[in-house]
């Protein structure tokens, strides 16, 4: 589902079309900005989209993801990759507070994971039926504002 943070899946077998990089796909969707924020914002936002690569992009992440539960093999890789992303999330926070953009007082790990355990489940509920894609982005938007405050 993730970019940069899913680099460990190539060692367990997923196919490379369904992790893009952060600086690929970024690239390819031609984003671009110099506030931390913002980027904090568009990189987990990205992340739930209507596009085909998005779409199986989340779908091999959470079949990874389910298959960890029943596969010991699968943790440590998945434990990798996922604080790579939380850590990815994490240093862009940092900036951003750097910049004003976001409170002192935010923990950029703490709200890293949660953004990004968020983003993990309105993908599965998006995808699964549950919600609509556009509920899971108000969502989303929503508790970024919430976790992040409104710089």
């Amino acid at each position: 589902m993730r970019a940069t943070h899913r680099e460990g899946a190539r060692r367990v077998g997923f196919p490379r079309t369904h992790r893009p990089s952060v600086d690929r796909r970024y690239t390819e969707q031609a984003i671009v900005t110099a506030d931390p924020r913002a980027q904090v914002e568009q990189m987990l936002l990205l992340e739930i989209q209507g596009i085909p690569t998005v779409r199986e992009n989340s779908i091999a992440w959470g079949e990874l993801r389910a298959s960890a539960v029943f596969t010991e093999d699968l943790r440590e890789e998945l434990r990798d990759a996922t604080n790579a992303w939380s850590g990815d999330i994490a240093r862009v926070i940092t900036r951003a507070q750097e910049s004003g953009r976001v409170a002192a007082t935010v923990d950029p790990l703490d709200s890293a994971d949660r953004l990004t355990a968020l983003v993990e489940g309105l993908s599965e509920r998006w995808l699964s039926g549950s919600i609509t894609l556009e509920r899971a982005q108000h969502l989303l938007a929503g508790a970024i504002t919430a976790e992040l405050g409104t710089a």
